[in-house]
């Protein structure tokens, strides 16, 4: 998952923050989690999905409300695909 979203982060141009550098050396959970992983997910989904179809000179509020739709499914799209992998591994270990 990490290897995709940098390639979202380079696709869009975003360099990825500085408390992402290192997500794996986090030294509990909750760091993990709460403030490297959301904070870089946040900062990709914006700019790629939100920003590109809010921002512009005469944004309305229909058009808002579209890129907040759209940044949630893009997001819900994304764990689903995680939950997947990581159900999908762990059938098959269970034939290893």
């Amino acid at each position: 998952m990490f290897g995709f979203l940098c390639c979202v982060a380079a696709l869009s141009g975003e360099e990825l923050l500085g408390s992402f550098d290192a997500p794996y050396f986090s030294t509990s959970l909750s760091d993990f989690w709460g403030r490297r992983w959301n904070l870089a997910i946040g900062q990709v989904l914006r700019t790629a999905v939100y920003e590109p179809i809010a921002c512009g000179a005469q944004t309305s509020r229909e058009r808002k409300m579209i890129a907040v739709i759209a940044t949630f499914m893009s997001s819900g799209i994304m764990h689903v695909f995680v939950f997947h992998l990581i159900t999908g591994m762990l059938h098959g270990c269970r034939y290893l």
